[in-house]
C-alpha cells in the first residue's frame, strides 16, 4: 500500500485549545482543517455518472507502487468462478447463501481488454439507454419495496452488497462484478434501513434480510484472517478477475488465507468503518436476537478494539494506516473525523459494555478537543469542499451519539454541531435523511416539509444500459452494459423517516405527494402539522408484553371541522399509559378466556362482541379498556394530525383494512405515531368511556338518556365513511351491540409501575 503523506503545512497542525471568547459559552473551537479534495474519500460514490467516471479515467494514469500481487498479463475478461462447495472456514455459524452460476464470459460478446501496457481494446460506443419508465401511480411505498427486491435479486451477495452491480452477460450472476469500493459502507446503510423496517413493521423477512446483512459485515472481518481487520468487499472466485482493476488500486485484492477460494479488497476508510459501527447499532438495538446481539458485539470488538490499539487509526493486514483511516489525536486530521471518532467510541462502548472506549471518549474530548472539532466539522468554505458524502457521514454519527450520549452539555454541543450541517445543507445538498435525522433530535423545530420527501419521488433506481470507462492497469475501457445503482442509501433514509413518524401518508401516491403544497399551511403557529413523533419506549416483556408506551404529556384532541361531538379542538394532558400495539385477536382472546371458541383461520383476526366481554377480558388479563382520550392520543399521536398516519388520504392504497376484521397488523403505512397498528380500519373499537354529546348538537330524543348509557367507539371500520377513520370521530352505539356494519373489537390499557415499585415490570427504554 501507499504510504499516507505526512503533511508538514503549519496549517494542518492541532492547534492549542485554550480556552477564549467565542460568543456561546464555548472554548473556541481549533480552525477548521484544510478540508479534503472531492474523490479522496470513496471516490466512486459520488461518480455516478458516465462524464463523472471518463474524467476520472483520463486522470488514473498509472503510477509506480508496491504491487503486492500482480494480475496475469493477458488476462481473460471477467473470469468466473470454479464450483466449489461453501468453505466455512473461520466463519463458525455463518452459512454462506448459495450462489447462481456463473455467467461464461465467452458468451457474454464483450471484447476482453487489451494485455496490460498495450492500447486498450475498443468497444463500440452506444447511446444511453433512457431508464424504464416508473409506473405514474407508484407509491413511494411501493417504491422502497421495488428498491428493496432488487436490492436482494441484484446486489446482495452473502450478505455483502454490491453499490453497483453490472447484469449478466457482461457481469457475474452471483452480483459480485460491479464497482465495488464501497461495498462494506454500503452493506452497514442497507442493515440499518432493514432494522428501522423491522422493529416498525415487525416484518420476519426484514429481520431475516438484517441478519444475512449482519453476517456480511461479519464476514468482511472474517474474511482478512486479523481479528478487527475488515474489507472493503470480498467475493468467492476461482482467482483474479479484470473487474478488480476498477478500485484506485488493484492490489488492494487479496486471497483469503481464512476463507479459501474468497479474494476480499483492502484498504478500508473511515467511511466504512463508520457504516459498519452505524448498522451494528442500530441492528443492535432494534432487530438482532440475544443470540445475534451476542455476534454483533463480538464484531464491535474486535474492530474497535484493534482501531484503539493502533491510536484510533484503522490499520490493514500489512500494518499500515489505510489512506483514509485517520480519526487519530496524535495526527493531523479534519474535524468531521474527530466527530467520526466519538460516534465510534460511543457505539463501541454502548454495544459491548467495555468502559476502555468509555474512558477513550473521556479523553479525546478532555485533552484533544474533539468537542470542539466536531462543532468545526461542517465546512462551508471552500465551495467545492462542501461534499454530500461527507454530510452524511456526520449525520449518521451524530444520530448515534445523540442516542446515546446523555450528559446536557455534551449533547447542546452535539445538536450545534449537528444544527450547522443542517443550516448549511438547506440551501445546498439538503437530503431526506439530513431532515428525518435532524427533526429526530431537535422535535421543538419542525423542518419536514414535502420539499423533503422529494429526492425520494424524484429519484429512481433501476436497471440503465449505457457506456461506462473503466480504470484498468492497460488504461480506460469502454464497456457497455446494463448497470444499477443500489439503494441502500434510500431505503435507509425512508425507514428511518418512518421510524421517527417524520414521512406522512407514506402510501400516497408519489405524483400528488411532489405535488401538493407544504403540509404546514394552514395549521396553528407552533403546532406541529401531520408529522409523528417516534415511539418513546419500544414494546415490552413481562406485563407489557406487546404493549407501547405513550408518554404522559399533553397532545391535541378533537377537531374543528367534524361532528359537533368533537369539537373544540383542545388540548389535552394525559399521564403516562401502556396500550396494546394490536387489537386484541381470538387467539390471544381465548388464552385469558379459555371457553372462547373459535376457527383456526380467525386466529389472527381481531374478536368482536360486546363491551361487558371486552371488559371482562381486560379484567382477568390485568389491564382495562382507554379512555376516549387515551384512545385518540395513541391513534393520533401529539400534533393534531388528521389520520394516523398524518394527511391527506388516498382511496387507492392500502393504508387500512377495509374489510372487517382482516388480520391485525397487515397495514404497517397506517400505524400511529406511538406504533398502534389498525387504529384507522378494521373494527371499531370500544373505549371506556359513556357518550357524552357536546351542546348544539342535534341527536334524536332519548338518546343516551335510558338506563344503559350509550358507550364511545373509535377507529371506523370498512362499512363506514372515510372521515370515520380520523381519530378525532367518535360514535356511540349500545353496550351489547352486534350491529353487523359496526363490529366492535378493542386494545386494552395497562398504567405504569406505581411510584414506591418504579421499576416493575416496566420496559427497558428503545436501544438496549
Amino acid at each position: 500500500m501507499v504510504e499516507a503523506m505526512i503533511v508538514s503545512d503549519p496549517r494542518m497542525m492541532m492547534p492549542p485549545h485554550a480556552p477564549s471568547s467565542f460568543g456561546d459559552g464555548f472554548s473556541r473551537p481549533p480552525a477548521p482543517m484544510p478540508h479534503r479534495p472531492p474523490g479522496s474519500r470513496d471516490l466512486a460514490a459520488a461518480t455516478v455518472g458516465f462524464l463523472a467516471l471518463a474524467l476520472l479515467a483520463s486522470a488514473c494514469a498509472p503510477r509506480a507502487v508496491a504491487v503486492k500481487e500482480q494480475p496475469p498479463a493477458a488476462p481473460t475478461w471477467l473470469t468466473p468462478a470454479a464450483p466449489r462447495a461453501p468453505d466455512r472456514a473461520g466463519l463458525v455459524g455463518v452459512d454462506p447463501v448459495p450462489l447462481p452460476a456463473p455467467a461464461n464470459p465467452a458468451e457474454s460478446g464483450v471484447t476482453p481488454p487489451a494485455a496490460a501496457g498495450g492500447p486498450p481494446a475498443p468497444v463500440p460506443a452506444a447511446p444511453e439507454v433512457a431508464p424504464t419508465e416508473q409506473p405514474a401511480a407508484e407509491s413511494l411505498a411501493a417504491k422502497m419495496r421495488r428498491y428493496e427486491e432488487g436490492m436482494e435479486q441484484h446486489h446482495v451477495n452473502e450478505g455483502v452488497v454490491m453499490p453497483r452491480a453490472l447484469f449478466p452477460p457482461e457481469g457475474r450472476a452471483d452480483h459480485s462484478t460491479g464497482h465495488p469500493e464501497d461495498g462494506c459502507t454500503n452493506t452497514g446503510q442497507y442493515l440499518a434501513a432493514l432494522s428501522f423496517q423491522y422493529r416498525l413493521t415487525m416484518d420476519p423477512t426484514a429481520r431475516v434480510r438484517a441478519e444475512n446483512a449482519a453476517r456480511g459485515l461479519e464476514r468482511l472481518e472474517r474474511v482478512t484472517g486479523r481479528d478487527g481487520c475488515f474489507a472493503r468487499m470480498l467475493k468467492r472466485t476461482g482467482g483474479w478477475t479484470v473487474d478488480e482493476e476498477w478500485f484506485f488500486f488493484p492490489h488492494e485484492w487479496h486471497d483469503s488465507a481464512s476463507l479459501p477460494g474468497y479474494r476480499w479488497l483492502g484498504d478500508p476508510s473511515s467511511d466504512a468503518l463508520n457504516y459498519l459501527l452505524f448498522g451494528c447499532a442500530i441492528y443492535f438495538d432494534l432487530a438482532a436476537s440475544p443470540t445475534e446481539q451476542q455476534r454483533v458485539a463480538a464484531l464491535v470488538e474486535r474492530v474497535m478494539s484493534r482501531v484503539l490499539r493502533h491510536d484510533l487509526r484503522i490499520v490493514d493486514v500489512d500494518g499500515k494506516m489505510t489512506l483514509w483511516g485517520n480519526l487519530s489525536p496524535t495526527l493531523p486530521h479534519q474535524p468531521l473525523n474527530a466527530l467520526l471518532a466519538l460516534a465510534h467510541l460511543r457505539i463501541a462502548h454502548h454495544v459491548t459494555g467495555d468502559t476502555k472506549y468509555l474512558a477513550k471518549y473521556g479523553e479525546v474530548i478532555s485533552r484533544h478537543g474533539y468537542l470542539e472539532q466536531a462543532l468545526a466539522a461542517s465546512v462551508t468554505e471552500p465551495e467545492q469542499y462542501v461534499v454530500p458524502w461527507d454530510d452524511a457521514l456526520a449525520y449518521t454519527a451524530l444520530y448515534n451519539l445523540l442516542r446515546y450520549e446523555h450528559d446536557a452539555a455534551i449533547r447542546d454541543r452535539l445538536l450545534r454541531a449537528m444544527e450547522r450541517f443542517w443550516l448549511r445543507n438547506r440551501a445546498g445538498h439538503r437530503r431526506p435523511l439530513y431532515d428525518f435525522i435532524y427533526q429526530a433530535n431537535r422535535p421543538d423545530v419542525n423542518v419536514i416539509t414535502s420539499r423533503s420527501l422529494r429526492p425520494l419521488i424524484d429519484h429512481d433506481v433501476r436497471p440503465r444500459r449505457y457506456v461506462e470507462s473503466l480504470r484498468t492497469a492497460a488504461g480506460p475501457v469502454a464497456l457497455e452494459g446494463t448497470w444499477q445503482e443500489s439503494a441502500a442509501g434510500e431505503l435507509l433514509a425512508y425507514w428511518l423517516g418512518r421510524y421517527h413518524g417524520l414521512i406522512p401518508a407514506v402510501e400516497e401516491e408519489a405524483r400528488r405527494l411532489a405535488a401538493a403544497p407544504d403540509p404546514r399551511a394552514g395549521h396553528r403557529p407552533g403546532a406541529r402539522a401531520d408529522w409523528g413523533r417516534p415511539p418513546l419506549v419500544e414494546p415490552g416483556d413481562g406485563p407489557y408484553r406487546g404493549m407501547v408506551r405513550v408518554p404522559a404529556g399533553p397532545f391535541v384532541m378533537g377537531s374543528d371541522e367534524g361532528d359537533p361531538d368533537e369539537r373544540p379542538r383542545r388540548e389535552v394532558t394525559l399521564p403516562e399509559f401502556f396500550i396494546d400495539r394490536y387489537e386484541v385477536t381470538h387467539a390471544e382472546y381465548a388464552r385469558v378466556l379459555p371457553d372462547h371458541h373459535f376457527e383456526a383461520k380467525d386466529a389472527d383476526r381481531p374478536v368482536t362482541g360486546t363491551f361487558s366481554e371486552a371488559a371482562e377480558y381486560a379484567r382477568r388479563a390485568g389491564k382495562r379498556l382507554p379512555t376516549e382520550a387515551e384512545w385518540e392520543k395513541a391513534a393520533r399521536g401529539v400534533d393534531g394530525r388528521l389520520f394516523p398516519w398524518g394527511a391527506p388520504f388516498d382511496w387507492t392504497l392500502n393504508l387500512v383494512a377495509w374489510d372487517d376484521a382482516e388480520p391485525v397488523g397487515l397495514y404497517p403505512a397506517g400505524v400511529s405515531p406511538f406504533g398502534c397498528f389498525d387504529v384507522a380500519g378494521n373494527v371499531w373499537e370500544w373505549t371506556a368511556d359513556d357518550y357524552q354529546p357536546r351542546a348544539g348538537q342535534e341527536q334524536e330524543t332519548g338518546a343516551n338518556t335510558g338506563p344503559t348509557p350509550l358507550k364511545v367507539i373509535k377507529g371506523g371500520a370498512g362499512f363506514n365513511d372515510l372521515s370515520m377513520l380520523r381519530p378525532a370521530h367518535k360514535y356511540a352505539v349500545p353496550p351489547d351491540s352486534r350491529i353487523h356494519g359496526h363490529q366492535v373489537g378493542f386494545r386494552c390499557v395497562k398504567d405504569p409501575p406505581r411510584d414506591d415499585n418504579p421499576g416493575a415490570g416496566k420496559p427497558a427504554p428503545a436501544g438496549r
